[in-house]
């Protein structure tokens, strides 16, 4: 559990960082 919408719960503030990015990156794409 390393990836994914999911990993943030144990992820912590690094993983929630990385999920905001993309969904910024995927927001620009489309």
């Amino acid at each position: 559990m390393g990836w994914g919408p999911y990993s943030v719960i144990g992820g912590g503030p690094r993983m929630l960082l990385l999920i905001c990015t993309t969904c910024l990156v995927t927001f620009v794409y489309y």
